[in-house]
């Protein structure tokens, strides 16, 4: 009954997303899955993948029964293939594209700070290996190098540190306190949220240059309906409406004035001239 309903859902997915890519194809043409468009190439990608699966593990499955296993290994690779489709998310999700992108753009700074964090790592494990290795009943924190970094790793996630610190200073010197105190507040508060503040920092710098673009396309595309408006008024003037004058007598244009505008060829011919189409009736245009 399981197997039953997951092919049910398997099979009604795909065909939601062969319905979406049909869509997008008469909406964009086949440049849309072509390599010059190379999100939709992928998301095509993927779609054709999950439907030539489903095909061959439901259809090719009865067909060579008895030698499922010649086909497990394709019908694995294509499944490892349609895990991509997770990343459809991105094309549609644009808070998801916002927060990769800010992650992406604080790679940089976050790779220093993940530099500085390993020397602080490094000098920590080289003054507690020198000062503390030679002591037995701790050789497992501080016995090696390798042993200090892990043990000076674990402190810095905050995983078992009163452990670490109370064998310490019960073996060695209750002073160590002082010590493990200081790293912990120089590698895990102060450099660990350095990293997640710079990453912050990031992502509402990116936010907020994402707004200042749409208000800019948003300013553009005003200036350009202004001087269209602008142009199509003079060119109508210009024609044979010869009463329009202003902003507010063009408004005043009744779809019945425009129709029959639309049967003078010069206003044909200025339409034509800014790209604008005759042959659309008149409430369309």
């Amino acid at each position: 009954l399981f197997r039953s309903v997951f092919l049910a859902l398997q099979t009604l997915f795909n065909l939601i997303f062969l319905v979406e890519l049909l869509l997008r194809l008469r909406a964009h043409g086949l440049r849309y899955c072509s390599l010059w468009n190379p999100l939709g190439f992928f998301d095509t990608l993927i779609i054709v993948s999950g439907a030539v699966e489903q095909i061959v593990s439901a259809v090719m499955a009865e067909a060579y029964a008895g030698s499922m296993t010649t086909l497990a290994a394709p019908l694995r690779m294509i499944r490892l293939i349609r895990l991509g489709r997770l990343l459809r998310g991105f094309l549609v999700c644009k808070e998801l594209k916002s927060l990769v992108k800010g992650m992406m753009s604080s790679l940089s700074a976050v790779s220093w700070a993940c530099v500085l964090l390993g020397l602080a790592l490094y000098l920590g494990t080289m003054f507690s290996v020198i000062l503390l290795g030679h002591e037995p009943d701790i050789s497992e924190y501080f016995g090696g190098v390798g042993l200090g970094l892990w043990t000076h790793f674990m402190i810095v996630t905050l995983e078992g540190w009163p452990d670490i610190s109370d064998q310490v200073m019960a073996v060695a010197h209750p002073i160590w306190g002082l010590y493990f105190i200081t790293f912990i507040l120089i590698s895990s508060l102060a450099l660990m949220n350095l990293v997640t503040g710079v990453i912050a920092e990031k992502l509402l710098s990116s936010q907020d240059l994402s707004v200042q673009e749409d208000e800019h396309a948003l300013e553009v595309y005003q200036e350009e309906a202004k001087l269209f408006r602008k142009s199509l008024r003079d060119g109508l003037k210009a024609t044979s409406f010869e009463d329009v004058g202003d902003d507010a007598s063009f408004d005043e244009i009744t779809p019945l004035d425009f129709a029959e505008l639309l049967e003078n060829p010069r206003v044909c011919a200025h339409l034509d001239s800014m790209e604008i189409s005759c042959e659309l009736s008149p409430e369309e245009l």
